[in-house]
């Protein structure tokens, strides 16, 4: 990367961090304390330390960073977006999806990630809760019929007239983990806005936490029947 003339060694090395990415580009209204309590709806236990949001002891977010036009074009970033983030594992054998919670927070706070993630997972939604019935399942998707897959311990719901199945298993102590997904066909903004109705539906019916694709925890509405 050529920087330009006036660029320092700090810049140069700061616009090289960010054009590796993964990067968080948000608008200035979006304050730090508004990033954390973000980043506390994927993990909880999340802390600010310095200039950076620990996640889960895996992951680290560093910022804010002030981007002008010079360093975002330096970066390769789109420009117009005046403060970043940047992500990077603290421990390089963690299995924390850095990418998705950095997409997580774009969404939520009305931002960027950079690079763009490539295309939407077709599991949309995950609850986890007390087992249900699998004819109670069947009730919350109309016309689907429980089928077993072979080999592993899932069952799975489809009928022939949604894009949507549910899948579940056992998860720990007793709990049961689920799984609203797209069989076939495009994630349109319509089929994601059914697959969140459905998944609300069932975190209401087992107690559970719903959480996005992202892995970020979603309130369930007021007054949501459990």
């Amino acid at each position: 990367m050529a920087g330009s003339p006036a660029m320092g060694v700090l810049d140069f090395l700061l616009a090289r961090r960010l054009r590796r990415g993964p990067a968080l580009l948000l608008p200035g209204s979006v304050t730090p304390r508004a990033v954390l309590e973000t980043v506390r709806l994927h993990s909880p236990h999340a802390v600010a330390r310095g200039r950076a949001v620990v996640v889960g002891g895996a992951v680290r977010l560093r910022g804010p960073i002030a981007v002008d036009r010079e360093l975002a074009l330096a970066a390769r970033l789109p420009v117009g977006w005046p403060v970043a983030y940047v992500a990077d594992l603290v421990d390089a054998d963690a299995e924390a999806d850095v990418t998705a919670i950095v997409a997580g927070l774009a969404e939520r706070l009305d931002g960027l990630a950079f690079p763009h993630p490539s295309g939407r997972s077709p599991d949309l939604f995950a609850v986890t809760g007390r087992a249900l019935p699998a004819e109670r399942l069947a009730e919350l998707l109309p016309g689907s019929r429980p089928r077993r897959i072979p080999g592993i311990d899932l069952t799975l719901l489809a009928c022939g007239h949604s894009p949507l199945e549910i899948s579940f298993c056992g998860g720990e102590d007793g709990e049961m983990d689920y799984e609203v997904s797209v069989a076939r066909g495009p994630v349109t903004p319509a089929v994601a806005e059914s697959a969140e109705r459905l998944a609300v539906a069932i975190a209401g019916a087992c107690g559970g936490v719903l959480r996005d694709h992202n892995g970020f925890r979603v309130p369930l509405p007021a007054g949501t029947p459990r």
